[in-house]
């Protein structure tokens, strides 16, 4: 096994162009791998059961803004690495991969990006060749063609726009069915997408956020039925006198079935849409003594089943909205904080409602402040309509020490009340009591603090 990397220039200016070449060959077992940024399997070896024999090369042309990358990959199952008794279970399989990676930039705002790669691959290679007569004889001398193999490709292709206040972006990708790589351990394909995302700062202290991205499967057409999938958002922030912050944002998700192999029947028909709008506001502030900080939230989330014949069962509306207040006092070096939150969601002939305070307080003590002391005290209420109420009452104590940095000492107890106080009386009161505590350690190295020891140790 060996590698070979041999650039022209060592240190090339930034603007020059260059070309880099680099090779692998081998023998792989199972290993893993490290790449995980590989799109469409480049790699060199995916974990194959088999001992496997591997070959990579890649030529890179060009500078940081516009090159050009190829690749190249050949994977080989060898079928007598296994014992006879798998041979006859486990087909071996082999694959080239040839592929292309590049970049453009053509303006200074405008970038380009793309890849693409050709895929052969065999299923078994214990299956008859395909005759020299029908197959191309210079495609045989780098892969055996048999009547298990089969071609497929995949690509990207993306384009970013950048201005002073505002940023677009596209990105198209296509996987043929059945794309495989040796390269990788599982890919999707069968598929194609596009994204689009949007960036703006129109004004100071403003910003502005959107992303569409949509996604249909079934290429081959053999499935029953195609599924597309649509998910964008928007989102707004902006910053008021330096102490307000205000944030909106709307996200959205839509499935729709559409025919394949088979005709949807329109009663069946997928048709579904989630969106939810949210809206943040915050304040802080500090006085001489003390620091503030309130924060609101509210969102509205509707699941809806947009079938024209769906009679609303597995519809849901949601609404939720908080109130968190923290508070620090600096003569003490103490914090508060108080958390109010409600949650309402209306289903087909059901409601469920639930309410959560919690106040929680904690200090740091000893000259490094490194015992901290919290406590949380809350009070949470559900309810089921026409089903069922709950109440439930709990204390948590929480205990924190590190020494020299490296040990961390932790210790929590807490006792929770709670019961049934539906109408019904199934329970008098809060009858029912858990009581929880755990001790944990935690010690705290650096691997990189043990090489060295070690290295000075060798010397």
């Amino acid at each position: 096994m060996g590698i070979f990397r041999q650039p022209l220039n060592q240190n090339p200016p930034p603007n020059l162009r260059r070309r880099n070449d680099s090779s692998f060959g081998g023998d792989l077992d199972l290993n893993d791998d490290d790449d995980d940024n590989d799109v469409f399997g480049f790699n060199s070896h995916s974990g194959s059961i088999f001992n496997s024999n591997n070959s990579s090369s890649n030529s890179s042309y060009g500078n940081s803004s516009n090159y050009l990358d190829v690749y190249f990959l050949k994977a080989y199952e060898r079928l007598k690495s296994l014992d006879e008794y798998w041979q006859r279970k486990i087909a071996p399989q082999d694959n080239i991969v040839v592929g292309l990676k590049g970049n453009l930039k053509p303006f200074s705002f405008l970038n380009l990006s793309a890849n693409a790669a050709m895929s052969a691959f065999s299923t078994d290679t214990r299956v008859e060749l395909v005759p020299d007569g029908l197959v191309d004889s210079k495609w045989g001398k780098v892969f055996d063609t048999r009547y298990s193999s089969l071609a497929r490709f995949a690509g990207d292709f993306g384009a970013t726009v950048t201005m002073k206040r505002a940023s677009l972006s596209a990105m198209y990708r296509f996987i043929q069915p059945d794309y495989t790589s040796m390269g990788a351990y599982y890919m999707s394909n069968n598929y194609h997408s596009l994204g689009l995302t949007m960036t703006a700062s129109p004004i100071d202290n403003l910003s502005l956020a959107a992303t569409f991205s949509g996604q249909a499967d079934n290429l081959s057409g053999k499935q029953l039925f195609t599924t597309r999938g649509f998910v964008y958002s928007a989102n707004a922030n902006t910053r008021i006198a330096n102490f307000v912050n205000l944030s909106a944002g709307y996200n959205g998700y839509t499935q729709v079935q559409g025919d394949g192999a088979a005709h949807v029947n329109d009663t069946t028909k997928v048709n579904r849409m989630t969106q939810s709008f949210t809206l943040t506001p915050s304040v802080a502030f500090d006085t001489d003594q003390l620091t503030h900080g309130v924060a609101l939230s509210a969102s509205l989330t509707d699941n809806k089943d947009r079938n024209k014949f769906a009679t609303g069962e597995s519809d849901v509306t949601s609404f939720a909205m908080g109130l968190n207040y923290s508070l620090g006092v600096k003569p003490w070096e103490m914090d508060f904080g108080l958390s109010l939150n409600h949650q309402e969601s209306k289903g087909y002939q059901t409601k469920y409602i639930s309410n959560i305070a919690s106040l929680t307080t904690g200090r740091s003590f000893l000259k490094e402040k490194n015992l901290n002391l919290s406590a949380t005290v809350n009070l949470i209420y559900n309810e089921v309509k026409a089903k069922s109420k709950s109440l439930s009452m709990g204390l948590d104590l929480s205990m924190g020490y590190t020494l020299k940095k490296v040990h961390v000492f932790s210790l929590t107890a807490g006792m929770n009340k709670y019961g049934d106080v539906n109408q019904t009386k199934r329970r008098s009161s809060l009858d029912a009591t858990d009581i929880t505590a755990s001790f944990n350690y935690a010690y705290t190295f650096s691997l990189l603090q043990i090489k060295n020891k070690k290295a000075k140790k060798t010397e």
